[in-house]
């Protein structure tokens, strides 16, 4: 039985170690920003071969999403596919006065 605690334990030590060395690693790579264009509520849709649309859920989900800074969906944007956040809530106008 105490075999099976030590190698809980080790491997729960690994996996923590894991994590902390993924976090390390990501804080000293540089940031890829995807170019998402912003699709508002009377704005016509992207036209293209190959678009990607992501309507998020939240403004949280806006600003923590890994959509943002994904190096995969930079490299896909570079290589001809539009990227397009749509937003369902209608902005109020503004008025001049």
């Amino acid at each position: 039985m105490s075999q099976w605690r030590i190698s809980a334990s080790a491997l729960s030590a690994f996996a923590m170690a894991a994590v902390v060395a993924a976090q390390i690693q990501s804080a000293n790579a540089p940031a890829t920003f995807v170019p998402w264009k912003v699709l508002n509520h009377d704005d016509a849709p992207i036209k293209g071969e190959l678009v990607l649309n992501w309507i998020p859920a939240t403004r949280d989900e806006i600003r923590h999403s890994p959509l943002i800074t994904s190096r995969s969906l930079a490299l896909y944007a570079s290589q001809c596919v539009a990227m397009q956040k749509i937003t369902l809530q209608k902005t109020p106008a503004t008025t001049t006065q």
